[in-house]
């Protein structure tokens, strides 16, 4: 697959990737010393710049008394859409197992690891690399399409659960343990405070919104031979409630903020990061906040591992800003619409710098 962007077959090296089943793995396991131009990135913005903004990611200290915590979510909800939660009672063994479980997991022989990989999802598992879903730039209809430099396994946790009976014990039992212990912190901790920060109930979320943590995705990014030229994750926000996120410390994730510049994000030790998601946006009529986030690939090293746990209501709730946010002086901004409606109109967005929810606004967005 090497060369360059002129005279390619796109089709061809696609095809010529996904049969190795191995992934981006692979070709570093191979010993690729250029970027294919499969995974090419030209429009990608330069590293984050460092110590030139004031925006600064909260930190939330979960055993503050609630009087103290409910008024921070909600400040770091509002004006941030992202932050950390320190004293968050999951235990630390927890989420070092999955962590270890996911590297090791991507990190076994080629021959065992294709035996999982798969294009569809199979028993609500999937282990690939997932195509981005559009050229990356919207002016050239025939511009390369970007694989990004990550592998992902993705475990949809929605009844009746996932099939990993033929997984190795070592990956699977470790994942499932961090979802039931990840979910209930979700549910109990993360969904109450931020429920309670909107003024609608701490049981809002997990009781009327029948909340459940939908989904999770393993990502590991391998070691690049020329990390500035690939894209790890294209930037978008997340089409759920909210997300907890827990990564090693090679770090990465980096976000957009208003005047322009992408701000790292950096891996602290102990914590977990919090990130307000599109739905929510829309049923706290815009209160809250969500964040345009991409991942850049920063070693020729190291490998990096994240976990993303998604939220997400029920699939039969209608999405609309809730009745007692909707004022005289804060209108209702968007319209009611499903699940359905809101996943299609996702199609085709993913990394275009623009969010999905836009198309059911019903006045512009404010300006800060």
């Amino acid at each position: 697959m090497a060369g360059t962007r002129d005279d390619y077959d796109v089709t061809a090296a696609l095809d010529e990737f996904y049969a190795s089943r191995t992934g981006v793995c692979g070709l570093v396991e191979s010993g690729v010393t250029i970027v294919p131009p499969l995974f090419l990135a030209p429009n990608s913005p330069p590293p984050p710049p460092l110590g030139t903004t004031n925006f600064i990611i909260p930190t939330i200290d979960l055993s503050l008394p609630r009087s103290v915590i409910v008024p921070l979510v909600h400040a770091a909800a509002r004006t941030c859409g992202i932050f950390y939660v320190t004293n968050h009672g999951v235990p630390a063994d927890v989420i070092d197992s999955a962590l270890s479980a996911v590297r090791a997991f991507h990190e076994l022989p080629p021959a065992v690891r294709s035996a999982f990989y798969t294009l569809a999802p199979v028993g609500g598992v999937s282990f690939s690399t997932y195509r981005n879903d559009r050229p990356r730039q919207a002016a050239r209809p025939d511009a390369i399409p970007v694989l990004p430099w990550r592998d992902s396994l993705t475990i949809s946790l929605a009844p009746p659960g996932p099939h990993m009976g033929h997984f190795p014990a070592s990956c699977r039992d470790p994942l499932l343990e961090y979802h039931r212990v990840m979910a209930e912190f979700g549910k109990k901790k993360i969904g109450a405070l931020l429920s309670e920060a909107l003024g609608v109930g701490a049981e809002w979320l997990e009781k009327t919104m029948q909340m459940e943590a939908a989904s999770m995705a393993s990502h590991y990014y391998p070691p690049c031979p020329e990390p500035a030229k690939v894209i790890g994750g294209m930037d978008h926000t997340d089409p759920f409630l909210f997300t907890v996120l827990v990564q090693d410390a090679v770090g990465g994730l980096v976000v957009h903020v208003d005047h322009g510049e992408w701000i790292d994000v950096p891996p602290v030790a102990g914590t977990l990061l919090i990130n307000i998601t599109e739905l929510l946006k829309v049923f706290s009529n815009d209160e809250y906040i969500s964040i345009d986030h991409r991942v850049r690939v920063k070693s020729m090293k190291e490998s990096r591992v994240s976990i993303a746990l998604f939220f997400n209501p029920s699939d039969s709730h209608i999405i609309e800003p809730l009745p007692e946010l909707v004022t005289a002086d804060k209108p209702r901004r968007y319209r009611s619409f499903t699940m359905t409606e809101f996943m299609e109109s996702r199609k085709g967005k993913f990394g275009n710098g623009s969010s999905s929810i836009q198309q059911f606004a019903l006045t512009s967005e404010p300006s800060s």
